[in-house]
């Protein structure tokens, strides 16, 4: 009998606990409207957290739910922050939700002045220097801005040490007679080049990439336009002195799959077919015969002789014809002979500002030393060095008087110069 009123009792309390909650529950209403202008929104979520209960608002910023006293109202729209209520004792709630001000009035470079982002109308992208640059081992500025702005394309085109990026905007391209570069302007002044800039000097990077930009500067900025500003001094009693190093290395992530001696059976091919009866190449030099000795080079030596080993006369290589043409029989990998497994870069930056009263200054100093990856040359390397001085002072709150210099020398020691017969590698 116990056992039956127990079972008894339980279903009923859990009944008349749900009956009762259910009687809490009451109709709440009100309006949302924006904290700018306080203009009915349209179209604002509002939920009871941590149910899926909820609602939007109508033409007229109205809404109505259903909540009971002591659960939390969630009101969230798109460009405006969220904002929370708990129900009370009143079953009408007005809401002011307050706009995202923070990315409207980030101030961006534009042309000769400033502006807001909620004020521009052109296309403008502005890419975040410090997680872009900052953290990041790269040599110029040019590979640091690959994927950070829509629309913006950045193109290495060979793996050469201090070679420019190829800088798209919207992947324009341009005349027959014209180029499709954007602008590129550092404190407003027209640079031949990206790699010029010491990427530890940039301040910010705005790029526009409309046609808007045209207005301003003119036909140059027809295909769009990058602008750098450099750093300025920071406020403080005593000049603020950095120094920042960087030591890293490269190296190349995929092995192609060569010829080998294949390579030469199609070499020989090729000049055959356009009637050529006598040696080809040009390091080495290849024929039928060639070939074929290459090919029992190949089965004989193929797997014991390795890219530190010497070329030896008669074995490796023979001398035919009368102009005594060097044939070639050992083949190689180029990548054994002409790439090597790693190459060191380094960077050292320093910079030195100050901001007392009115003036501030920036002294910026850089050097960058990069070695490729050419193996036989000792003259593959890029270094490039630095120089930059920023001075402004406020005359009055009508006059600022700026001036600054921008030293900057780039030297590349090229491994050897090629065509496209000499650099034939067999």
């Amino acid at each position: 009998m116990r056992k039956f009123l127990l079972s008894t009792l339980i279903p009923i309390g859990i009944i008349l606990l749900s009956i009762t909650g259910l009687a809490q529950e009451k109709t709440v209403t009100g309006t949302v409207t924006s904290g700018g202008d306080n203009a009915a929104l349209m179209g604002v979520t509002v939920s009871i957290k941590g149910t899926n209960k909820g609602t939007v608002t109508d033409a007229s910023g109205r809404f109505s739910i259903a909540a009971a006293k002591g659960q939390t109202l969630q009101f969230t729209y798109v460009g405006y922050q969220s904002q929370d209520v708990v129900v009370g004792d009143k079953t009408t709630i007005n809401i002011n939700l307050p706009s995202l001000s923070n990315s409207m009035t980030d101030v961006v470079v534009v042309g000769y002045s400033s502006q807001r982002k909620g004020n521009l109308t052109g296309a403008v992208s502005s890419v975040d220097v410090k997680k872009t640059l900052g953290g990041r081992p790269i040599a110029d500025v040019g590979r640091g801005l690959q994927g950070t702005a829509t629309g913006l394309s950045v193109t290495i085109p060979s793996g050469e040490v201090g070679s420019d990026p190829i800088i798209k905007i919207r992947g324009q391209i341009g005349s027959i007679y014209g180029g499709s570069s954007p602008l590129i302007l550092l404190d407003n002044v027209e640079i031949p080049s990206i790699q010029v800039v010491n990427p530890n000097d940039i301040e910010s990077i705005t790029v526009l990439k409309d046609a808007a930009s045209a207005s301003i500067y003119g036909s140059k900025a027809a295909f769009g336009v990058i602008l750098i500003t450099t750093k300025k001094g920071v406020t403080g009693a005593k000049p603020q002195i950095n120094y920042t190093n960087n030591f890293s290395w490269q190296n190349v992530w995929k092995n192609l799959d060569m010829a080998d001696v294949d390579g030469l059976k199609y070499t020989v091919l090729a000049a055959e077919r356009i009637g050529t009866t006598s040696e080809t190449g040009a390091f080495y030099y290849v024929d039928r015969a060639a070939y074929e000795k290459a090919v029992e080079w190949k089965n004989k030596y193929g797997n014991t002789i390795g890219a530190n080993d010497p070329t030896v006369f008669g074995r490796d290589w023979y001398v035919q014809g009368p102009q005594n043409r060097k044939m070639g029989m050992r083949t190689y990998d180029p990548y054994d002979y002409m790439i090597k497994e790693w190459a060191p870069t380094q960077q050292h930056n320093l910079s030195v500002g100050l901001k007392s009263g009115k003036t501030s200054f920036n002294l910026g100093l850089g050097l960058l030393d990069q070695s490729g990856m050419t193996k036989p040359s000792k003259k593959d390397r890029f270094s490039r060095y630095n120089g930059s001085l920023k001075i402004s002072s406020d005359i009055n709150k009508y006059l600022t008087i700026r001036g600054g210099a921008l030293y900057s020398r780039r030297n590349k020691e090229y491994a050897y110069a090629t065509n496209s017969t000499t650099a034939d590698p067999w």
